[in-house]
C-alpha cells in the first residue's frame, strides 16, 4: 500500500533525503533549495518515491504557467507513477499550465535524466540517473523538453588520423593568432583571489547565458555557494580566463574528473564543464580557441581524454569536435502540459 506524504518538519527532510538521488541528499541542501513543498511516497520498506515542487519562483517558457518537479528519486515504477500523477494535481492547484523536470528549480540545479548511455562510468557532477526514471516520466504523459549530451574525445586526437592531427595543430596556431591579433589574453584561474575571480565568472555568466533556455537569473551568492563546494577540486591552469584590455570576455572552466579517484581509478580524463563567451565578443572565435587551449593544457599536463560535458543539442558548442570521439551519455528534460484545476 502506498502513501502519499507531505514533508512538514525535521524528521521527514531525514526520511526524504534518505532515498538515494543525485541530489537533495542532505537537509541543508533540501532547504537551500527554496522549493514551495516537498513529497514523499511510503510503502512498508520506507521512502519508496519523493521530489519537490517549485511554482513560484521558476523559469520563464513560452506563455505558461509553469510548475516544476525536482529531487527526483524512486526506487521502484508504481511508487513513481503515485508520485507523478500527485505532482500534477497539486501543481495544477496552484495554476500551472504546464510541469517540468526533474529540475531542482531551475537550470542552475541539478536536471535532466540519463536516457542513452555506451556505459561509460560516470564523472564528476554528472546527474547520474537509472534509465528507468525516465520511463516513469514518458509512461506519466511526460515528453521530451530538451536533449543533451556528452561528448568523449581522445586528447591526442589519434581517431582524426595524421591528416586530422596536423589540420588540428595547424587550427590551433591559427587561432592563437588570431586571439593575439585581436589582444585576447589568456590567463589561468588565480586561487590567491579566488573570491574575486568567482565574483567575474559569476558577472560573465549573467551576460553571456541570459538567453539560454529555460535561463533564470540567480544572486552572486547562490552562484559562489555552488562555485565554491567544487573549489577544492580545481587545478587552476585548467580553468582559463579571456580578457581583453583587462574586462573578461570568455572563460573556460574545466575540472580533472575526480570521480575516478574516487572509484580507485587514475584520473586522465578532465571535464569541460562551462564555457562562456561575452556576447559583445560574438565572432572573436574566442570560444573555439579556449577549447583548443584546454585540450592543449590538459594533454601536456597528462591527462588522455576530455568530456564535453552535458550540451544541449540546439546550442553552438555540441559542433565543438562533432566529428571526433563518441557520445557517451544521452539526457532528456521533460515537460507535459497541464490543465487548470477550476
Amino acid at each position: 500500500m502506498l502513501k502519499a506524504v507531505q514533508v512538514t518538519n525535521t524528521k521527514m527532510k531525514e526520511e526524504f533525503c534518505s532515498l538515494p538521488g543525485p541530489s537533495a541528499n542532505r537537509i541543508d541542501s533540501l532547504d537551500e533549495s527554496n522549493a514551495d513543498t516537498h513529497w514523499m511516497i511510503l510503502d512498508k520498506e520506507g521512502v519508496a518515491a519523493r521530489c519537490s515542487l517549485w511554482w513560484s519562483n521558476v523559469p520563464a517558457y513560452q506563455d505558461h504557467q509553469v510548475g516544476v518537479i525536482g529531487h527526483y528519486a524512486a526506487r521502484n515504477a508504481p511508487a513513481a507513477s503515485e508520485l507523478l500523477q500527485l505532482c500534477s494535481r497539486e501543481l495544477a492547484k496552484k495554476g500551472c499550465t504546464i510541469v517540468i523536470g526533474p529540475m531542482d528549480g531551475n537550470t542552475w540545479g541539478t536536471h535532466r535524466l540519463v536516457t542513452k548511455t555506451k556505459g561509460d562510468l560516470p564523472f564528476f557532477l554528472e546527474p547520474n540517473t537509472p534509465l528507468e526514471w525516465a520511463d516513469h516520466f514518458t509512461q506519466d504523459g511526460f515528453e521530451p523538453l530538451s536533449h543533451y549530451i556528452s561528448r568523449i574525445v581522445d586528447l591526442d586526437h589519434r581517431d582524426l588520423g595524421e591528416a586530422g592531427q596536423e589540420y588540428e595543430k595547424k587550427r590551433y596556431k591559427q587561432l592563437t593568432q588570431h586571439m593575439n591579433e585581436r589582444g585576447i589574453r589568456i590567463r589561468q584561474l588565480d586561487l590567491t583571489r579566488i573570491d574575486e575571480e568567482l565574483t567575474r565568472i559569476y558577472e560573465l555568466s549573467i551576460r553571456a547565458f541570459h538567453q539560454n533556455f529555460l535561463y533564470t537569473e540567480i544572486s552572486e551568492n547562490e552562484f559562489l555557494k555552488q562555485y565554491t563546494k567544487i573549489v577544492p577540486y580545481i587545478k587552476p591552469e585548467l580553468v582559463l580566463l579571456a580578457e581583453h584590455d583587462d574586462r573578461l570576455v570568455g572563460f573556460m572552466f574545466t575540472l580533472p574528473d575526480v570521480m575516478q579517484a574516487q572509484m580507485g581509478k587514475a584520473v586522465d580524463q578532465v571535464i569541460l564543464k562551462t564555457l562562456a563567451v561575452d556576447p559583445d565578443y560574438q565572432g572573436y572565435k574566442i570560444g573555439s580557441f579556449l577549447v583548443k587551449a584546454v585540450y592543449d593544457l590538459a594533454q601536456k599536463l597528462g591527462y588522455q581524454r576530455a568530456i564535453n560535458a552535458l550540451m544541449i543539442q540546439e546550442n553552438r558548442s555540441t559542433r565543438f569536435n562533432a566529428n571526433e570521439g563518441y557520445i557517451l551519455r544521452d539526457y532528456t528534460l521533460f515537460a507535459k502540459k497541464l490543465e487548470r484545476e477550476a
